[in-house]
């Protein structure tokens, strides 16, 4: 693991080796930070595919602890937590270095379940998808468009009294 200053780029401390884990390999592809339910500090998930599990990551000391296991669903994509605590991943597509069925899943932290949302190909296709990201709910980006449009409103009012 490494830390930056996102300000300016700079390597904070030396890196951090992550715990190889009982098979003696880690083949991380996906890290997300996942929200607490009572507001304390939040859990670094990594996705490991060599043991195909979520694993926790302490992000000061690099040892790691068995979360989920996850099925054996190929090399990942990308993975990210929305602001519900589930986790969204995805898999390599079909010519990716660790191929993958090229599907996007969703993963309940509390119940442990894996779901299935759909494919991504034919659309997305060779080596899939490298990284997530969450879009606001339909509320929030609601209350950004009307914060847009009064905007446009006082905008074009100005303009009638000039």
């Amino acid at each position: 693991l490494f830390h930056f200053d996102l300000s300016s780029g700079l390597l904070l401390d030396a890196p951090i080796a992550i715990d190889k884990g009982p098979g003696n390999a880690r083949d991380i592809n996906g890290l997300a930070w996942l929200p607490t339910p009572s507001g304390g500090p939040a859990t670094l998930l990594g996705l490991d595919r060599v043991e195909s599990a979520l694993i926790t990551i302490d992000p000061l000391t690099g040892s790691t602890s068995p979360f989920a296991f996850v099925p054996n669903i190929g090399g990942v994509g990308g993975m990210v937590v929305d602001d519900q605590g589930q986790i969204f991943l995805t898999t390599s597509g079909p010519t990716g270095g660790n191929p993958g069925s090229n599907v996007l899943y969703r993963f309940d932290p509390g119940t442990r379940d894996l779901q299935l949302i759909g494919t991504l190909g034919p659309t997305v296709n060779g080596i899939g998808i490298s990284g997530l990201a969450v879009v606001p709910e339909p509320a929030t980006v609601s209350l950004l468009a009307l914060g847009g449009l009064a905007l446009l409103c006082k905008r074009q009012i100005g303009r009638a009294h000039v």
